[in-house]
This record gives C-alpha cells, structure tokens and sequence, in this order.
C-alpha cells in the first residue's frame, strides 16, 4: 500500500471527495429525512391522549423513530 493517508496530506493538497451531484444530493436527502423523522415524532404525539395503551404505543412508535434516525446516521 503505497498511498500516504489522507490525515498526513495538508488539506489543500487532498484529492477532491467524489462528483459534485453527491455534494448536492446527499444533505438534501440527508435533510428530508430528519424532517421526516420530526415530522413522524409530531405526528405521534396525540397518541398520549388515548387513555391505557397510548403510552405504550407512543412509545413504541418513538423507539421505531430512533431506530431510523440511527439507520440514518450510519
């Protein structure tokens, strides 16, 4: 393995990250997907209201909102 890596090489001498289109589509998607996220977080909440069961499911259904947020943090 001849190549130096990356962290020995001053920063204005690295070699360019990838196509400019994964610059762009990647925060945008990367974005929407928090949104989505929040959005699906928000939308659980009037699970409180129902008396019993709501906790749980709210619950739930926040554990399966974490769950992608990691996904997406992977």
């Amino acid at each position: 393995m001849s190549e130096k890596p990356l962290y020995t090489i001053p920063i204005d001498q690295r070699p360019p990250h990838g196509p400019w289109t994964s610059k762009i589509f990647f925060p945008l998607i990367f974005n929407l997907a928090q949104l989505g996220i929040n959005s699906a977080q928000f939308l659980c909440l009037p699970l409180l209201l129902i008396p019993i069961v709501g906790r749980r499911w709210f619950d739930s259904a926040i554990g399966w909102t974490k769950d992608g947020y990691g996904r997406l943090r992977e």
